[in-house]
């Protein structure tokens, strides 16, 4: 019996059933709104059904709002958790490996260099103990 090995540092992303949660909620929202205009402009007295198809709109739009907001919050925390997981395994690898490996023909390398940003980090502005994001160097080569 054999299983698939699983990766313990794929990171969380709310995907198809939140959206699906997002989506149904705004249906309902514009079905709803729709019942009240199609009510509202339909007869000139205010009726329960009309109260009702109010109260549904302004709740349906607000729950999918809120549920948007979330949904949008964790796609965005998902997406720096996962920044700062390859970042913390970059700078492992660089602490643990430091030169003794050839970085060159090593299958295992780290997705960037630290020692090459360090160096091009110096060159800029002297500080080795900051490691450049890649628009912060962009800035400083014009």
């Amino acid at each position: 019996m054999t299983t698939t090995p699983t990766n313990e540092y794929l990171v969380h992303r709310p995907g198809a059933v939140s959206a699906f949660f997002v989506y149904k909620a705004f249906f309902f929202a514009a079905v709803a709104w729709g019942a009240f205009v199609v009510l509202a402009a339909r007869d000139d007295r205010v009726t329960a059904w009309l109260v009702l198809a109010a109260a549904s709109a302004v709740t349906f739009s607000l729950v999918g709002l809120a549920l948007w907001i979330r949904h949008t919050g964790q796609l965005n925390s998902a997406a720096r958790h996962e920044q700062i997981m390859k970042t913390l395994v970059d700078l492992s690898w660089q602490s643990f490996t430091g030169d003794l490996t050839d970085r060159e023909t090593s299958p295992d390398r780290p997705t960037r260099d630290m020692a090459r940003e360090r160096s091009v980090a110096r060159d800029l502005d002297g500080d080795t103990s900051v490691i450049q994001l890649e628009e912060s160097r962009q800035r400083h080569r014009r």
